[in-house]
């Protein structure tokens, strides 16, 4: 009977020992963009096998046989970031190493500008994680150049306005992006056109500025007082004399004068 208990240990110990060693293989590392989504992971292994992940926006969708499937939360970060998924075997365990990337980004501290006619520099504090080129739109590159173009984590673009030497308005439309086109930032600029100007020379010691179909307008009431335009707008003269009334305003075409009394020119050359 001994003999035969010593039989049994004998044979139990040599059937373990014909089990083949646990074998685990797979690719360690994955790359993964800011959008996530759903991936598959080829796993071999001659034994059933678990997976866990170390964070939240890694999901464990399926798992078993020599498939893997992961699904992964998009990046809303401007950070690269990077999770792991322990794979375990009977006694062996590896690390499937999961890096995603950033959400690219290109920021402006706004979307619009508008600048005077006058020929001028202009600066756009740019923020973001990628390198990025700046492209003037159309036919605006002709008189709006790029000074200077970088790329940083906090940089800034260099404009530059011709003299707008037009009576009109015009745009631009500046687009910032990166090569691979994963972001991108737009903004318009305008350019006020050359101001019109309407002079009206009288000797009234009082005088109602002229009615004016423009929205911006100034008024030199040529005593050394000015102010900007506005409905029924009137000034009254300290002393009886002769004085020029000057109207500066964009988009000037329609204008009325409401009383000539006193009026001894109406001078429209800068109209």
């Amino acid at each position: 009977m001994k003999k035969t208990f010593l039989f049994l240990i004998s044979f139990a110990a040599l059937v373990v020992s014909c089990e083949p060693a646990p074998q685990l293989s797979f690719e360690e590392t994955l790359d993964i963009s800011s959008d996530g989504g759903d991936v598959t992971v080829d796993v071999t292994s001659n034994y059933p096998w678990t997976a866990e992940p170390s964070v939240p926006w890694v999901q464990i969708t399926s798992s078993g046989g020599g498939i893997l499937g992961i699904s992964i939360s998009a990046n809303e970060t401007y950070d690269s970031r990077m999770a792991e998924i322990k794979i375990s075997c009977k006694n062996i365990a590896k690390t499937l190493t999961i890096t995603q990337n950033q959400k690219d980004v290109i920021i402006t501290d706004g979307d619009s500008l508008t600048v005077g006619y006058d020929a001028q520099d202009i600066v756009i504090q740019v923020q973001g994680n990628v390198s990025y080129q700046c492209e003037v739109g159309g036919d605006a590159s002709s008189w709006l150049h790029l000074a200077v173009t970088k790329g940083m984590v906090s940089s800034r673009i260099n404009l530059h306005a011709d003299e707008n030497v037009g009576k009109s308005p015009r745009l631009a439309k500046v687009v910032l992006q990166n090569a691979e086109q994963t972001a991108n930032a737009a903004f318009t600029v305008k350019q006020e056109g050359t101001p019109s100007i309407l002079k009206v020379t009288h000797s009234a010691k009082s005088f109602v500025a002229p009615t004016l179909n423009c929205s911006v307008a100034q008024v030199y009431w040529g005593d050394g007082e000015g102010e900007k335009y506005k409905a029924n707008l009137s000034h009254s003269y300290a002393e009886q004399g002769t004085y020029c009334v000057t109207v500066t305003a964009n988009d000037l075409s329609v204008f009325v004068i409401s009383s000539l009394v006193g009026v001894e020119s109406v001078d429209i050359s800068g109209i």
